[in-house]
């Protein structure tokens, strides 16, 4: 299907403020395309009716819910509600929707059909406790990982089913002339960026990692607070350990890019399939930077591009692999191909690659 000038109603589980994520961006580089986007977040309960507010070059949709328990509702009276508030909004727009792109497991949990394509774009594996009705009724779903497909097909089996990785919101990609020029030899700065305040993270990998090297400053950016764990409050009394909270996207790629070294050790030995990708992956490799990681199972057969611990207790000698072999790892070759394979997955290369796997009406 050629996307632009379509209607496109994204549906995300998270609302545009705060951290954005791969639905906000995609449906940034959608308008971007020439499509007509419409982002409907979770409800408002302060909102009246339904709400249309122009922000980001898109409609943002401000709506509450007025019934309340739809999802344990019966499928007639779910799939109802749900067609009545798109046609509110289409409405309110003034066109029919062309496409229904849905992140969102939690809400509705059948795609309306009438000649509106349904998309089912799956993020994350520990989300899918719900939404089999929308993996049966959409028209067609991506995935970013093997695992999260996988279950798709055994819940829906007629689905049609794509594994389409991540993409790299652009920020990422601007002012890349350079970086594949390596600029020191041995390392003396480490970063992470994510959400650190999670069970997902490996804080006794961590610990033992921040421990044996001394000498380098470890930099960690990404809410921190509201979470408890032993390892984690041992890091916090490390001098050479740094935590500076949530950036805007422009200085965190500065920051990133200015590191030596890129890490993010996950708890891979209980969370595997969850973590089969992390959307953090793209951006480390945009940088060029050597990148350190736990077990990644879209990544391993990419050698040439990360640093990975096949095992929880093999992070602390891959990190001390990639200090000792810095050099070797750090050529302009091997920081070319790890830039150049975040430039092949961009937001607006994604699009250009899920055209054709969506149908027409």
């Amino acid at each position: 299907m050629d996307l632009r000038g379509k209607h496109v109603l994204l549906i995300s589980p998270e609302p545009w403020e705060g951290v954005k994520l791969s639905k906000h961006h995609l449906a940034e580089a959608l308008a971007a395309h020439g499509c007509h986007v419409h982002f409907l977040p979770p409800p408002d309960p302060s909102a009246k009716g339904v709400e249309l507010v122009q922000h980001t070059g898109m409609d943002h949709v401000r709506y509450r819910h007025w019934l309340k328990g739809v999802n344990r509702l019966p499928r007639v009276i779910h799939v109802w509600y749900y067609r009545r508030l798109i046609k509110r909004i289409e409405q309110l727009v003034g066109h029919r929707m062309d496409l229904i792109w849905c992140f969102d497991t939690s809400r509705m949990q059948w795609f309306p059909g009438q000649d509106r394509i349904g998309v089912l774009h799956l993020v994350d594996l520990d989300i899918l406790h719900q939404g089999e009705g929308l993996m049966r009724t959409a028209d067609v779903v991506f995935t970013t990982t093997g695992p999260i497909a996988e279950r798709v097909r055994r819940a829906a089996p007629k689905a049609t089913v794509h594994k389409v990785g991540h993409a790299l919101h652009g920020g990422w990609l601007v002012g890349t002339d350079g970086l594949s020029t390596p600029r020191v030899t041995v390392p003396a700065r480490a970063a992470f960026a994510g959400l650190l305040a999670t069970h997902y993270v490996d804080w006794s990998a961590m610990r033992a990692v921040f421990e044996a090297f001394p000498n380098i400053t470890f930099d960690l950016y990404g809410p921190h607070k509201g979470y408890t764990d032993p390892d984690l409050e041992h890091v916090r009394t490390l001098a050479n350990v740094h935590f500076h909270g949530l950036l805007p996207k422009d200085q965190l790629i500065d920051h990133l890019r200015s590191a030596d070294i890129l890490f993010l050790l996950y708890r891979t030995d209980i969370l595997l399939e969850q973590l089969a990708y992390p959307h953090k992956m793209l951006e480390y490799l945009s940088t060029g930077n050597v990148v350190v990681c736990s077990r990644t199972l879209e990544l391993e057969t990419y050698t040439d591009l990360v640093v990975m611990a096949k095992e929880r207790n093999d992070a602390l000698a891959a990190f001390r692999w990639a200090v000792q072999d810095f050099a070797a790892l750090n050529t302009e070759h091997r920081r070319t191909a790890r830039i150049a394979f975040a430039q092949e997955r961009s937001m607006e290369k994604l699009i250009t690659k899920l055209s054709p796997l969506i149908p027409t009406a």
